[in-house]
């Protein structure tokens, strides 16, 4: 019966408590922030929300045509509607450095034309967000 209880899978939990029991010690161990369920804010938490700032160089305002992506099949209508977006972005923001917000993507899709603000930054990152 003995070498029957060996084999038995135990969790490390029940071990350590089953080799205090025999020692006659019972050593508690404090819980960390994560064992206890609060969320433990990152040291680097705070440099981060600093760095997100960017200096704005350039910020306007366009209307933008997609009908030339409607000319394409229908399950291609977003591709190319973004493609045309990168295309205009970087034409008019002179950056190829081009980043659309899911929003706008999304949008693209849906419409002919559509309103978005392009902001450029010091580093050269166009940004476009639906207006």
């Amino acid at each position: 019966m003995v070498a029957d209880e060996d084999k038995v899978f135990k969790p490390d939990e029940v071990k350590r408590k089953e080799k205090e029991a025999e020692d006659g010690k019972t050593v508690e161990t404090e819980k960390t922030a994560d064992e206890k369920g609060k969320r433990v804010k990152p040291e680097h938490h705070e440099e981060k929300a600093e760095e997100k700032k960017r200096e704005i160089v350039l910020q306007r305002l366009y209307v933008v045509d997609l009908s030339a992506a409607f000319r394409k099949p229908e399950p291609r209508h977003q591709r190319s509607a973004v493609r045309l977006l990168r295309q205009f972005v970087s034409k008019h923001a002179k950056s190829s450095k081009i980043r659309i917000s899911p929003g706008l993507a999304a949008e693209a899709a849906k419409a002919r034309r559509l309103r978005i603000s392009v902001t450029k930054d010091k580093e050269g990152l166009a940004e476009a967000t639906l207006q």
